[in-house]
C-alpha cells in the first residue's frame, strides 16, 4: 500500500475566510492505475459546515481528465447511503460519491491518521484502509439534501465532470468533523486521471453568524475569498 497526503493550509495571515483553513485531500492507491481521493473541508474548531454549493458567480466543479470510477454493485451517489455491511465484506471501498461528513450508513468519515479504532474489514494485501479505515461508528447518520446537483457520474454513468451553478448539497443543521481538527468529508472520488476541484462552502460560526466562502474574488459583501478551495491533484 502507498498512501500520500495532500494538505493545503492557510498559513498566510489576513485570509478573508480564515474560518475555512483549507482543503485536506487523502490519497489512497487502489489496485491498478486508480487512486481514491477523500476530500475534506478543513474548518476552524467549532465551525459547522452547512452546504457545499455553486451559484452563477461561482460554479462548483469536480473533474478528472479521464473518468470517475464507480462500484457497479455497491455504488451510491452520496456516502451516507453506502452499506456498512458491504464494507465489512470488503466491497464498496473505492466507490466514487459525494458526501457531507458521512461515508456509510453507520459511519462518520475521519482522516486515516486521526482514526484509532481499527478497520471494519480484516487487513489483507488489497485493503488500503488498514490498519485504520477512516470510519467512526455513529448512532445517527442524516440524509443528504441534494439541491439540483446531477449525480449520475458518481452513481452509474461514466463521466468526468460534476458541475453546478445553481445547487449544492448538505444536511439539515450542518455537520462538524469527527475530531477537534474539524475535517468534514465532502467527496470520495476514484480516478486514474488528474483531479481538479473548485468548491464553495457555507459555514456557521459558534455565534450563529453564517459565512459563504469561495475560491474566487468575492462578488458581494456576504462572501469571503479562500483561494485554497480550488486545487488540482496529479496522480
Amino acid at each position: 500500500m502507498r498512501r500520500a497526503l495532500v494538505f493545503a493550509s492557510a498559513l498566510a495571515s489576513g485570509m478573508a475566510c480564515a474560518q475555512v483553513e483549507g482543503v485536506y485531500v487523502e490519497r489512497l492507491r487502489t489496485e491498478g492505475p486508480h487512486t481514491t481521493y477523500r476530500i475534506f473541508i478543513d474548518l476552524e474548531e467549532g465551525r459547522v459546515l452547512q452546504t457545499v454549493y455553486g451559484d452563477v458567480a461561482h460554479a462548483l466543479t469536480l473533474s478528472t481528465t479521464t473518468t470517475f470510477w464507480n462500484d457497479s454493485t455497491h455504488g451510491v451517489p452520496f456516502g451516507e447511503r453506502l452499506k456498512a455491511a458491504a464494507l465489512r465484506k470488503g466491497s464498496g471501498w473505492t466507490d466514487s460519491f459525494l458526501a457531507f461528513g458521512f461515508a456509510s450508513d453507520a459511519h462518520k468519515a475521519i482522516p486515516l491518521h486521526l482514526d484509532t479504532d481499527g478497520s471494519v474489514h480484516p487487513c489483507n494485501a488489497t485493503n488500503a484502509r488498514c490498519p485504520n479505515d477512516g470510519l467512526l461508528a455513529v448512532e445517527r447518520v442524516p440524509d443528504v439534501v441534494n439541491m439540483n446537483v446531477a449525480t449520475g457520474y458518481v452513481d452509474a454513468v461514466s463521466g468526468n465532470l460534476i458541475r453546478t451553478d445553481n445547487g449544492g448539497w448538505g444536511v439539515l443543521g450542518g455537520v462538524k468533523g469527527a475530531t477537534p481538527e474539524n475535517l468534514v468529508l465532502i467527496a470520495q472520488l476514484t480516478t486514474d486521471g488528474t483531479l481538479s476541484y473548485a468548491l464553495n462552502v457555507q459555514v456557521r460560526e459558534p455565534d450563529g453568524t453564517v459565512l459563504r466562502c469561495t475560491p474566487d474574488a468575492a462578488a458581494s459583501t456576504e462572501e469571503h475569498q479562500q483561494p485554497l478551495l480550488r486545487g488540482t491533484l496529479i496522480p
